[in-house]
C-alpha cells in the first residue's frame, strides 16, 4: 500500500540523470512503444537514452534536456515521477530553448545521425511551435507504472506554477505540447487549468514511419 503522505517534491540532480534519461524516453512515447526523436536520428531506443543521458550532464539550463528544469516525486528515497518545465530564454546567454537544444544535439549525437535528423525534418514542420520568450514551457512529465493513479503529475505542475510565479522574468503564461490522444496526459493539464489554444496537424503521412502520432494540442494557462 502506497502512503501518499511519503511523497517528498524536490529539484533534480546530477544523481538523478539515469532516472531523467529514461522519463524523457518513456515520456516521448507518448503512450505507444515508439520513440519519435530516436526513430529520427536512426538511433535505438537505449542508444538514444545513452544519449539524453550525456546531455543532461552537460548541464546546461534553459531547455528541455536541462536538469535544473526538472523537479522530482520521491517515495522512500527512490525518484518515482517527473516533469520538466523551464522558462524561455532564461538562461545566461538569454538564448531560445531550440538553440541550446540543437547545440546539444550536435555536440552529442554523432554528426552521421544528426544528417539523417536534418533530411527528415520536413516531415515535423506542421508540428513546430514558437516558444515565446518569458513563458514558461512544460515537458516530459512521467510516472512510474507502480504509482500511477496517485495524481504525481498534477502536484509537479503545482511546483512547476509555484516555480513559474516566483521567476524574475513576471512569467504571465504556461505552456505545453500533448498528443491529442494522450487522455490521462490531457485530463491532467484540464485539471490543472490548461486550455487548448491550438491544434496541430502533420499532414506529412511519412510522419507515422517515426513518430507515434500526427497530432499534438498546444495547452496554455494564464498566471
Amino acid at each position: 500500500m502506497i502512503d501518499e503522505t511519503k511523497y517528498i517534491f524536490r529539484d533534480a540532480t546530477l544523481a538523478d540523470v539515469d532516472f531523467l534519461s529514461t522519463a524523457i524516453v518513456e515520456a516521448k512515447k507518448g503512450g505507444s512503444e515508439m520513440v519519435g526523436m530516436a526513430n529520427l536520428f536512426d538511433l535505438s531506443v537505449d542508444s538514444f537514452r545513452n544519449y539524453v543521458k550525456q546531455m543532461l550532464e552537460e548541464e546546461i539550463d534553459g531547455c528541455d534536456f536541462s536538469i535544473s528544469s526538472f523537479i522530482i516525486a520521491e517515495y522512500e528515497g527512490k525518484p518515482v515521477a517527473t516533469f520538466g518545465g523551464w522558462v524561455e530564454g532564461e538562461n545566461e546567454d538569454e538564448m531560445p530553448s531550440s538553440l541550446l537544444k540543437s547545440n546539444l544535439i550536435g555536440y552529442v549525437i554523432p554528426i552521421e545521425n544528426v544528417q539523417k535528423a536534418r533530411e527528415k525534418s520536413h516531415i515535423l514542420e506542421d508540428l513546430q511551435v514558437e516558444r515565446v520568450a518569458g513563458t514558461y514551457q512544460l515537458e516530459y512529465g512521467y510516472t512510474v507504472p507502480e504509482h500511477r493513479g496517485h495524481h504525481l503529475i498534477g502536484r509537479l505542475i503545482e511546483k512547476h506554477i509555484n516555480r513559474a510565479k516566483a521567476s524574475a522574468l513576471s512569467v504571465r503564461k504556461m505552456q505545453v505540447l500533448v498528443y491529442d490522444n494522450n487522455i490521462a496526459a490531457i485530463t491532467a493539464y484540464t485539471k490543472a487549468g490548461f486550455k487548448v489554444i491550438q491544434t496541430l496537424v502533420a499532414d506529412n503521412s511519412e510522419i507515422l514511419k517515426y513518430y507515434p502520432h500526427n497530432r499534438e494540442l498546444f495547452l496554455e494557462k494564464s498566471l
